[in-house]
């Protein structure tokens, strides 16, 4: 199930977009390195385009952003 963003409580959308950030599956450039102001900056704005979105799962009561595209319904 997909939660949207907006309902999610503005410090804990930053701790997950912080988390995504510093994990293997954050957003890249052509950059070698991108700051994580501008990671973060990056990942608020795919999460407000819908090209990531925040996905709850009850199995493991745990939510993590994730592309909607590779995420089985």
């Amino acid at each position: 199930m997909f939660i949207p963003w907006e309902r999610l409580p503005d410090a804990t959308l930053e701790n997950m977009v912080d988390s995504y950030c510093t994990q293997v599956h954050g957003l890249c450039s052509d950059d070698d390195f991108d700051s994580l102001s501008s990671r973060r900056q990056q990942v608020m704005q795919a999460i407000k385009d819908g090209r990531l979105v925040v996905r709850w799962s009850e199995a493991e009561e745990s939510a993590w952003i994730v592309n909607p595209e590779l995420t089985p319904p």
